[in-house]
């Protein structure tokens, strides 16, 4: 699926969200999300059908998800609404497929959220997430 495909908002404005492919390893679909490097984090109908669509061309594959912590800052951290839909997201249709959820230089802030949504990742998507 081309990027057009994916986020047409991306495709027309680079960077506007940040869930990327970057590469695959042993059959392992490599995603990266880095929050302060996007544009439109405030975009929520956008960054959803970003992650949705991203997550569909994957077909099926296995996939990791590193969510890079650098830069992340309290208004990042407010959008805890679309991070509890894209957990809606994963739980009900690519939990099968996910190998983990890696995080990457914590912060304060990302630490605050977690706080915040950790009630909302359940144990089996709990057990996924690893601290780096």
């Amino acid at each position: 699926m081309k990027l057009i495909d994916i986020c047409p908002i991306c495709y027309n404005e680079p960077n506007s969200h940040s869930f990327d492919k970057i590469c695959e390893i042993d059959g392992v679909c490599i995603l990266y999300t880095k929050p302060s490097a996007a544009k439109k984090y405030h975009d929520q109908a956008g960054i959803l059908s970003h992650v949705n669509n991203m997550l569909i061309s994957l077909k099926g594959k296995k996939w990791e998800w590193t969510i890079d912590g650098e830069g992340f800052s309290m208004k990042h951290a407010l959008e805890v609404t679309t991070t509890q839909k894209i957990l809606d997201i994963i739980l009900k249709g690519y939990m099968d497929s996910l190998v983990k959820i890696k995080i990457v230089n914590m912060n304060r802030a990302l630490k605050q959220m977690h706080s915040v949504i950790k009630p909302f990742l359940g144990s089996q998507l709990n057990h996924k997430l690893v601290w780096e």
